[in-house]
């Protein structure tokens, strides 16, 4: 509960410090902005990190291959940075370039699944075949 309140009072005062500066220096309110994110990023990391581990305990009683947890993961940490960088882009006002790192992530994203839809396909293959 002490992280979320962190987390919450860099977001107020980040945000408030940086509509102040933006009138007079908006290059700080920037600087601002983006150091706040990177406090409250960092806040969070090791609870995703608590989570890894958990998952990776649920995956070896069940039995899950580790290839598809590692993929899963892959497609979350690139999601959090995608979404983190696209944001950024937004507060500077920069929509389109948020638009191609979203687009970029979603192209990684694709084709780090290609291998899971492949096993996916050969599954159902195999199951069609045996009616």
């Amino acid at each position: 509960m002490n992280d979320i309140v962190k987390i919450v009072i860099i977001g107020i005062c980040g945000t408030i410090f940086s509509i102040i500066l933006k009138k007079d220096r908006p290059e700080f309110s920037l600087i601002l902005s983006v150091c706040a994110s990177f406090l409250i990023f960092m806040l969070v990391v090791p609870y995703l990190e608590s989570f890894v581990l958990m998952a990776e305990n649920i995956t070896n009683q069940a039995g899950i291959k580790a290839d598809y947890i590692k993929i899963m993961f892959k497609i979350i940490g690139i999601s959090y940075l995608v979404q983190f960088g696209a944001e950024l882009c937004r507060d500077c006002g920069e929509n389109s370039l948020a638009t191609k790192i979203e687009m970029g992530g979603k192209a990684i994203i694709l084709s780090l699944t290609l291998p899971v839809i492949y096993q996916i396909f050969d599954i159902v293959s195999t199951v069609l075949n045996l009616w």
